[in-house]
């Protein structure tokens, strides 16, 4: 593991919670439970059988008064996983993408989670992939004793390497650092990460537990190592929700704004409260006002935002001429069949 960086000291879970007042165990904890009772409520919605396992280690208490509540007061977390699910699975089953990067990961279980997920159906490496390390990897980034405590669940469940191999899950590095403090993207690559292939890093729930700089240097860490076609995703509030006394230290009214600041393009933000992302679930208890106007800046609020790293122009000419003639071969069958008829091309 790397040391801590020059003039930073470290923190761990004892020093966030004396400095900032966030119990980063207790939140990781409770954000399990709330993907367990989601999981309970509705299996073919969110199938997340560990999360179960870990709230009960981390928060019993807390596991059974989730359990208990009404499908609405579940919808926030609800929403929020399958928003961020589809970013990860269209990166991979959709763009190829093989390197995924979890930040702030807690108790996410999205490498384990093979029936939402599908991983058993991801195309294998091809030879070339796998000569230059390319495989379908998973990097979960977090404090060490959070990191130390997942491992500790997954092993007396039985879920270790060997099980995730039969499995067909995804190669998974479960690192311990505290990407505040610490050369973190050093310790990424040392695992294996390769900052020239495109890859999809995700904060749910993470940068507005931190103050502005620190936010602008993780920001600028990650676009300074994603390649073109890469994707982001993350959680946002507005800057009235992270005013004194809130939980949160930084917020933005300009989710997209905030992303295109790093060179990131085709922003895609949604509120929570937006029928769009609801799902079939009821977000009145969640966002009881819906959406609220852009320019009412007094509303404490919440978004959901992905993004992608821009191609080059020569790349993106190139894709746009193989989408066409992926099309026209297609429609080809069709148009000389009309042809036919129309008796285009008869002497």
């Amino acid at each position: 593991m790397a040391e801590p960086s020059a003039g930073r000291a470290w923190k761990g879970a004892d020093r966030y919670l004396e400095d900032t007042g966030l119990n980063i165990t207790a939140t990781a904890g409770s954000i399990a439970a709330y993907r367990a009772a989601v999981s309970l409520v509705n299996q073919s919605f969110i199938d997340d059988p560990y999360a179960a396992l870990f709230a009960r280690d981390t928060c019993p208490s807390k596991l059974e008064e989730t359990v208990k509540l009404e499908p609405p007061k579940l919808a926030r977390i609800a929403v929020r996983t399958k928003f961020f699910d589809k970013l990860i699975f269209e990166a991979v089953h959709e763009l190829g993408i093989k390197q995924v990067v979890l930040i702030g990961a807690g108790f996410d279980a999205r490498a384990l989670r093979g029936r939402d997920f599908r991983w058993a159906e991801v195309p294998p490496s091809t030879p070339r992939e796998l000569m230059d390390g390319q495989r379908l990897t998973i990097w979960e980034l977090d404090l060490p004793e959070i990191i130390n405590k997942k491992n500790s669940i997954l092993r007396r469940a039985g879920m270790d390497s060997h099980m995730a191999r039969s499995m067909k899950l995804p190669l998974t590095f479960r690192i311990g650092v505290d990407v505040m403090v610490e050369d973190w993207m050093s310790v990424l690559k040392r695992y294996g990460f390769q900052s020239q292939y495109p890859s999809c890093f995700l904060l749910e729930g993470f940068l507005y537990y931190f103050v502005e700089d620190d936010v602008q240097r993780i920001m600028t860490q990650i676009s300074n190592v994603t390649a073109p076609g890469s994707r982001i995703g993350l959680s946002a509030v507005s800057a009235a929700a992270a005013t004194n006394g809130s939980r949160w230290q930084w917020g933005t009214d300009s989710p997209a704004r905030f992303l295109e600041t790093w060179g990131w393009t085709d922003v895609a933000e949604q509120e929570l409260g937006n029928p769009e992302i609801a799902e079939g679930w009821d977000l009145s208890y969640v966002s009881p006002n819906g959406t609220s106007p852009r320019d009412d800046f007094n509303v404490k609020r919440t978004w959901y935002v992905t993004a992608k790293k821009p191609l080059p122009p020569a790349k993106a000419h190139e894709k746009m001429k193989n989408k066409i003639l992926e099309f026209w071969e297609k429609a080809r069958p069709w148009a000389l069949k009309v042809a036919a008829i129309l008796g285009v091309g008869r002497t």
